[in-house]
């Protein structure tokens, strides 16, 4: 859903866990290359907190890496 809520953020991720599963969603309300990019990485962290997979991007647990959207 974009942009769609965000709970007066600029994007969020949210996830699940169950039986090993990880689903979730995404939201983007400001749509600019930091929100995009913040969410895909944010994906891969909560993954990885669940699944033990690597973070791809190589920027490690942080949240929010790229910054804000002006």
């Amino acid at each position: 859903m974009c942009p769609g809520p965000a709970n007066g953020y600029q994007g969020t991720t949210v996830a699940y866990y169950d039986n090993g599963v990880v689903t979730g969603t995404i939201s983007i309300v400001v749509p600019c290359p930091a929100s995009y990019m913040n969410e895909a990485h944010n994906s891969w962290v909560l993954r990885s907190k669940y699944l033990g997979t690597p973070i791809p991007d190589g920027l490690g647990p942080v949240i929010d890496p790229f910054g804000y959207c002006s």
